[in-house]
C-alpha cells in the first residue's frame, strides 16, 4: 500500500503528501519494533506483531484516504474522479460499524469509566488460621469452608449413615459453585461495570463524529464543482483540506495511543 502511495500520490513537487507518507511509515517501522522490544515483552506478553501489524494497516489506511482527499489534483489522481456509490456505501457500513463497537468497548469495560460500588456492610476475613483465645473462649477470625457449613455436616453424615449416596456431596458443590458465580455475574448488586454518564457521553461523541463524517466536516457544496461539472449531483460532499487532516491526526493519535499501551506497562509496572 505505501509503494502504491508513493507512485500515485507522492510525484514531484507533491512535497506534503511525500512528508506524511514517509512519516507513517517510519512510524509503523517504530511500533514494529517496540512491540518486540525484550522489555515490552516482559512487561506484556501478549503484545506481538500481529497487533502492530492491524495498527500499521489501520493507519496506512487512514493516510490513503487523508492524500485522497487532498484538494491539489495534480498530486491527487482521484481529485476529478466521482465517489462511486458501492464505495460510499460499503464505508458508510464499515464506519458505523467501527464506531458502534469502539464507543461499547470504550463505555463498558475502560476501567476509568467503571461505576462506583456500593457497600455491602459484608467483612473479609482472613484465609489464614488466626485464632485468639481470652479466657478459655475461642475467637474465630477465619472465614468459614464449605465443609464447615451445617448443609455440609448433615449431608455427611447421612453418607455416613448410608441413607443418601456419597456422589451427593459432590452435587451440593456443584449448586454452591453455581450459586457463586451467579452473584458474580449479577454485577448490578453492588455496583455497575460502566459510569452511566460516561457511557452516554461517549457515544453521543460517536453521534457527533458520524455526523461530520457524513458531512465531510461541514464541507458541504450544492454546486458541481468546476473540474466535474455534473448537473445531476445535487449535493456534493467533497474533499476538503479539513478532512485531509483530520484523518492525518487521527492516524497520529491512533499510533501515539498504541506505543503508550506498549510502554505503560515498562514505566509503570504496579499500575
Amino acid at each position: 500500500m505505501t509503494i502504491l502511495l508513493y507512485v500515485f500520490f507522492a510525484g514531484g513537487g507533491c512535497t506534503l503528501n511525500q512528508f506524511l507518507i514517509s512519516f507513517n511509515l517510519a512510524l509503523c517501522i517504530l511500533i514494529t519494533l517496540i512491540c518486540v522490544h525484550p522489555a515490552v515483552q516482559d512487561a506484556n506478553p501478549r503484545s506481538g506483531l500481529a497487533q502492530a501489524s492491524m495498527v500499521a494497516a489501520y493507519c496506512t489506511y487512514l493516510i490513503t484516504s487523508a492524500v485522497g482527499n487532498h484538494t491539489d489534483g495534480k498530486c491527487n489522481p482521484l481529485h476529478r474522479s466521482p465517489a462511486r456509490n458501492g464505495t460510499v456505501i460499503m464505508g458508510a457500513i464499515f464506519t458505523f460499524l467501527a464506531i458502534a463497537y469502539s464507543t461499547s468497548r470504550a463505555a463498558t469495560q475502560s476501567r476509568a469509566l467503571v461505576g462506583k460500588k456500593r457497600p455491602t456492610g459484608a467483612i473479609a476475613l482472613s484465609d489464614e488460621d488466626h485464632t485468639r483465645t481470652d479466657s478459655g473462649v475461642g475467637l474465630v477470625t477465619t472465614q468459614p469452608t464449605r465443609k464447615d457449613t451445617p448443609r455440609y455436616q448433615a449431608l455427611l453424615a447421612a453418607v455416613e449413615a448410608g441413607a443418601i449416596p456419597a456422589s451427593a456431596l459432590d452435587e451440593d458443590e456443584d449448586d454452591e459453585d453455581g450459586t457463586i458465580a451467579g452473584d458474580e455475574r449479577d454485577d448490578e448488586r453492588t455496583g455497575t461495570r460502566y459510569n452511566y454518564s460516561w457511557f452516554h457521553i461517549i457515544f453521543v461523541m460517536g453521534s457527533m463524529y458520524v455526523g461530520m463524517l457524513l458531512t465531510d466536516w461541514n464541507v458541504v457544496s450544492t454546486r458541481p464543482l468546476p473540474d466535474n461539472p455534473d448537473p445531476n449531483q445535487d449535493v456534493y460532499i467533497g474533499r476538503s483540506e479539513t478532512a485531509m487532516w483530520m484523518r492525518v491526526v487521527s492516524s497520529w493519535v491512533c499510533i501515539l495511543l498504541y506505543i503508550w499501551s506498549l510502554v505503560a506497562p515498562v514505566f509503570f509496572p504496579d499500575r
